[in-house]
């Protein structure tokens, strides 16, 4: 009879393991073999070819990078195994790299690309089915001098199909939480929501939404 195989410790967030991850990787032999060869090697180039104090430089330099470059892989392999810990505490299937999700929303209409940068799906709170993932949609937009230039826009999301009751939604809105809880009635009387209504036939187009935004 195999055994269950242990839940991975959850961290409180990939953030607070980034420095953990960093250590790990700069306590590694392979790390430094790589870098103080690189430095070796821009030293020889920069010594032989221009003069020594160029060589020091260039050799200081791949040291930064070196660094640099072990600080983002550390950074993104915490991230990664974050979410790993996350999903499997929580019975969802890790799905990291990009993806797509169905242009269902307008939300997931906008922009002149879009895409997921990782998913997460299964069962989510109140019964539903469905996937939570970080969004991105992306604007394209053309400088004074023609150049081209593009905004990224980033959200998490949950996308999960509504087609047995959305029959008999009128109006559905979705708000940010902030600010103390007994401002919660003053906030209720001042502030701008982003509400969807479905389109003409609620009866036969369910799962299609249109944006309304509404303020009261």
């Amino acid at each position: 009879m195999s055994e269950e195989k242990p839940l991975p410790v959850l961290p409180s967030s990939s953030t607070a393991e980034r420095w953990v991850y960093v250590g790990r990787r700069l306590r590694s032999g392979k790390t430094w073999i790589w870098t103080v060869s690189f430095m070796l090697a821009a030293f020889v180039i920069g010594a032989a070819f221009i003069e020594p104090v160029l060589g020091l430089l260039f050799a200081g330099g791949v040291l930064v990078l070196g660094l640099l470059i072990v600080y983002f892989r550390a950074s993104s392999a915490a991230e990664n195994d974050f979410y790993e810990a996350y999903a499997a505490h929580r019975g969802l299937q890790h799905f990291p790299g990009r993806g797509s999700l169905p242009p269902a929303t307008p939300l997931l209409r906008k922009g002149d690309h879009r895409h997921t940068d990782r998913q997460l799906t299964g069962p989510l709170p109140g019964d539903l089915n469905g996937t939570l993932a970080q969004y991105t949609y992306a604007v394209e937009t053309r400088g004074s001098k023609g150049q081209k230039q593009t905004t990224y826009y980033h959200f998490t999301v949950v996308f999960t199909p509504i087609l047995d009751f959305a029959g008999f939604i009128n109006e559905f809105h979705c708000e940010m939480r902030a600010g103390f809880r007994f401002l919660d009635g003053l906030e209720d009387a001042f502030r701008t929501r982003n509400g969807w209504r479905p389109k003409a036939n609620r009866s036969t187009s369910g799962s299609s939404f249109s944006s309304v935004p509404t303020t009261t």
